[in-house]
């Protein structure tokens, strides 16, 4: 959902009308299903982003300092690959086959790929390959001569995806002391895609939390990222959280099959709103299981990222039908890393936040104002149903406060989500 079609429903609102069939259709459309075809075709197409240079005339910059920062952290396990205008990092000697048959199966084998590991996402109906790269080929070169030797296939690289919050906080190097979390009400269960979280905390004593991991670590692996997530999620009233650890392990990140594989799980639960405080490039098995998801009626909320105004858009957020959310301080200003343009939908407060309620470890993020979305639409929409994008955007343009130029921007999308308006629609009250 982007922050165009955020902006069509509010003017409509406005007027005192409905969003019109035309918009529902075509938001519709766009969570149907592809066949394997089009899939295909929308792998080729990002595959193609590599030669696409546009972007760079218009001043969107590679943040080197903190990829090389990342390279270093992650060593033989990533490499870097070329998404444009800038680099991302990818799982170094694996590539993603989705819905191969037989016959690619083999053309693959005939290259000298081997398959690592084939599984179908029953709930979204996707299979899967992970093929190992021969040695000393990169990913690249790999994917090129994939397409080239099948070019029915759909192959993508297995793209690795990073917390939205704040350089530092992916490793819990102290005891962080809960403090007394206000009695808010109940909203609907939510799920968490993140790193592991801390259940052994005070603040989640009368929480019921299902943790799995679906990381390279062997557990789950809690760390502080994903248990702030989850305590400003209770703190917003979700007395039931299902966690997919999908960065366990000592290397900390996640990639595309355990994203895939974690809202596949989501899916089979029945969880109606997911949140995804962490950000990538664009992947076509993310995308597809995204689309999937979104079709069944699932609503997916998503950090936009913190690498600055000159970035490209990042994703899971820059989809569109994912929620995408920004964030800004307590005097509504926007978060100066914050990513903006295309996938900035709503805005919440994710700036010196205190998810652990003693007012000693601030931190700020993108993905510090998402919990707040998701458990104002948690509370708001009603029960899961096909095409909940209409009342999604209807609910967030009915919401959000207008920020910054009049009307939707790409710096506050549709406006912000205060944590007034979400006690007020909750039936509590205001602080």
């Amino acid at each position: 959902m982007r922050f165009f079609n955020l902006a069509f429903a509010a003017v409509t609102i406005m007027a005192g009308g409905l969003v019109q069939s035309a918009l529902v259709q075509s938001a519709w459309a766009q969570t149907q299903p592809r066949t394997a075809a089009e899939t295909a075709d929308r792998i080729e197409r990002i595959s193609r982003l590599s030669e696409f240079r546009e972007h760079g005339a218009r001043g969107f910059h590679t943040p080197r300092a903190m990829d090389l920062a990342t390279s270093r952290r992650l060593g033989a396990a990533a490499e870097r690959m070329s998404f444009g205008a800038r680099d991302f990092h990818v799982r170094r000697q694996e590539v993603l086959g989705v819905g191969l048959n037989a016959a690619s199966i083999e053309a693959a084998k005939e290259l000298g790929f081997e398959v690592l590991r084939s599984f179908r996402l029953e709930t979204l109906g996707i299979r899967v390959d992970v093929l190992r790269v021969p040695r000393g080929q990169s990913v690249r070169r790999a994917l090129r001569r994939l397409r080239s030797a099948d070019p029915s296939g759909a192959y993508e690289a297995n793209s690795i995806f990073e917390p939205s919050g704040e350089a530092g906080d992916l490793a819990m190097t102290a005891p962080l002391t809960p403090g007394a979390t206000p009695d808010r009400g109940t909203a609907r269960r939510l799920g968490i895609i993140d790193t592991g979280v801390d259940l052994s905390l005070a603040m989640f004593a009368h929480v019921a939390a299902t943790q799995e991991n679906f990381g390279r670590g062997e557990a789950v692996t809690p760390r502080a990222h994903g248990t702030a997530i989850a305590a400003l999620a209770h703190y917003y009233g979700a007395e039931e959280l299902l966690i997919a650890d999908t960065f366990s392990g000592d290397l900390a990140f996640a990639d595309a099959e355990s994203l895939a594989r974690a809202l596949d799980w989501m899916a089979a639960e029945g969880i109606d709103i997911i949140n995804m405080s962490l950000a990538g490039p664009p992947n076509a098995l993310l995308e597809l299981a995204v689309e999937r998801a979104v079709a069944r009626g699932h609503v997916i909320v998503a950090a936009v990222g913190n690498e600055g105004p000159d970035v490209l858009p990042l994703f899971p957020a820059a989809y569109p039908e994912v929620i995408g959310v920004t964030a800004v301080d307590s005097e509504n200003r926007i978060y100066a890393r914050a990513n903006r343009g295309e996938g900035v939908d709503v805005a919440a407060l994710g700036v010196g936040v205190s998810p652990f309620g003693n007012g000693e470890k601030s931190l700020s993020g993108t993905s510090y104002a998402t919990p707040l979305v998701s458990a104002y639409l948690a509370r708001r929409l009603p029960q899961r149903e096909a095409g909940a994008i209409e009342s999604t955007m209807t609910l967030l343009a009915q919401a959000a406060t207008d920020l910054g130029d009049p009307g939707v921007d790409p710096v506050f999308g549709a406006g912000l989500i205060s944590p007034d308006a979400y006690w007020t629609a909750s039936g509590g009250d205001a602080e």
